[in-house]
Order: structure tokens, then sequence, then C-alpha cells
């Protein structure tokens, strides 16, 4: 009679927990959205902490930016803010969410795009390309250009085309394919850099120089109270994190 009475509990337990999963599947993408945005349980977690179905799914398709900061929803999803300014939602599962309503409508947004005041509604979040549909002049430039390259992705975004290979460094293409510069993850489409301290920034560059000594700095960002400095050895690049003391927090790439 005991180990029926475990059974039928066990049974309850596996049966209710399947059933909040087939709910959440049936929910459409903005109310899952609209959930995690107003959710008073989340809380900010480390990009490390991502599932590695997320960690990829950004990776491929955002290789351009990267995150600064992430919320946790336990048992919901994710809220991720990449550094360009866009804002991506994700089950707790690693099944990206895109909002397809009109947020004026919204009691949640009240008119604030849920993807962040950077997400262009016509072109969304661009367009992954196969590196195969590149055209000749920008495969032709890379190759001259960047002798030891691989690609190892493409997007569209607009009237840009952007290029991912081996370091990693992301290219810029206009819309004739002409070659406008190495992408720059720090930049933000609205919010400026804020100023750094000069005796933070020399801490910064002390720190970099003692324990990097063969990274290029090339330049820097303070948002709120994090600095981000985007350095470069040989054709890798990465984004050094430092709080404003000038302490060194970690590295994203």
């Amino acid at each position: 009679m005991k180990n029926l009475l475990v059974f039928a509990v066990l049974l309850i337990s596996i049966t209710a927990c399947n059933r909040d999963s087939e709910d959440s599947m049936d929910l459409s993408d903005d109310v899952l959205i609209e959930n995690l945005a107003s959710s008073l349980d989340a809380q900010e977690v480390e990009p490390e902490a991502l599932p590695n179905a997320i960690v990829e799914d950004v990776s491929d398709n955002f290789f351009e930016t990267f995150i600064e900061t992430v919320e946790e929803v336990p048992s919901e999803g994710y809220v991720i803010y990449l550094a360009d300014g866009n804002v991506l939602y994700y089950t707790d599962l690693g099944r990206p969410l895109e909002y397809q309503g009109d947020p004026a409508t919204s009691e949640v947004f009240r008119g604030v795009h849920p993807h962040g005041r950077c997400f262009r509604r016509l072109i969304r979040f661009g367009r992954r390309l196969p590196p195969a549909e590149l055209s000749e002049d920008v495969t032709s430039y890379i190759a001259s250009n960047y002798t030891d390259a691989t690609i190892r992705g493409a997007k569209e975004l607009g009237d840009t085309t952007l290029v991912l290979i081996t370091g990693p460094l992301v290219l810029a293409f206009d819309a004739m394919d002409n070659f406008i510069g190495e992408w720059n993850p720090l930049e933000h489409c609205t919010d400026r850099c804020g100023a750094v301290r000069p005796e933070t920034l020399m801490t910064i560059r002390q720190y970099i120089n003692t324990n990097f000594p063969n990274v290029e700095i090339r330049t820097y960002c303070r948002r709120f109270t994090r600095i981000y400095v985007l350095v470069r050895r040989g054709d890798a690049r990465a984004i050094m994190i430092f709080n404003v003391a000038g302490e060194f927090l970690g590295i994203r790439v």
C-alpha cells in the first residue's frame, strides 16, 4: 500500500510538470516575453550560467556584439542585454523568443519595444548568410587582406553585410560590397560612452600591460558601472571588463 501511494505521488508530480511544460509551449512568444520582462523573480547572473543552447545561438546570430548582462527568471527563462542595445529573450529550455505584437498595446511595455530601443522593426535582427552566398568582391577582399583568416559566419544587417572571421574579428561591407572597416563591438545605437577618470584609465592600462603585455588597446567605453575595453592581439579581438575603480572583472570574446 505504501509503495502504491509513493508511486501515485510521483505520477501526479510528473504529470503536473509535464502539464506546466505544455502550458508554456502553448503560450505565444509575446506572452512569454511579457512574463519574463515583468517578473519580480528576475535576478542577474553571469553569462557563464546560460545553457549551452543559448550560448551557441547568441554566438551564431549576434557575433557582431557581446553580452553585457543576463537576468534569469527561475524555471521560466532568461533576458539578455547585448552591448549594441538589443534585448533577447529565451525560455529556460533555450528556445529564442521574438516579440511580434505592437508594444503600444502592451500593458507591460507601453510602447517601448521589448527588444530594446535599438531594435529595428523592418530588418529585425538581420538575416544570416551562408558564407557561400557572399559575393566574390567580399571573399576576395578578405583573402587578400586577412590571408590566414577563415570565414566563420555572415549576416545581412540592413544595407550592411557583416562577416565573422577567425580571431574572432568582424568585418563590415556596404551595400555595394565595399569594405567599410572592422566592426566595433562597443558601438551602441543611441547611448554615448561615459567619461572615464584619467587615474582609472591609467590603472586599467597598467593592469593590461602587466598581465597581457602583447595586447593593443583599441578603444574603451563606460556604461553605468562598467568600463569595456576593446583589445586586439594580431587578428584576434576581445573585450575586457573593469569596474569604475579599474578592477578587472572578466573577458568577453
